[in-house]
């Protein structure tokens, strides 16, 4: 997680998209859902590549709460 969260960091760089994603990813596959759902609603709303399996995840997500 350490690695995603520095390209977070950084200043607007192509990655930092795919990091995004990957850190929530990360997030949900530990089983902390609370966090990922955080980014995923946040990739959600930025309208980008991840969005729309964004949308997907959280609807398999609140099927689950």
């Amino acid at each position: 997680r350490r690695n995603f969260r520095q390209v977070l960091n950084a200043d607007f760089n192509y990655y930092q998209e795919h990091a995004e994603w990957y850190l929530a990813l990360t997030f949900l596959k530990e089983k902390n859902i609370p966090e990922a759902q955080k980014i995923f609603e946040s990739i959600e709303k930025e309208k980008t590549f991840y969005s729309e399996k964004s949308a997907e995840i959280l609807q398999k997500i609140s099927k689950f709460k």
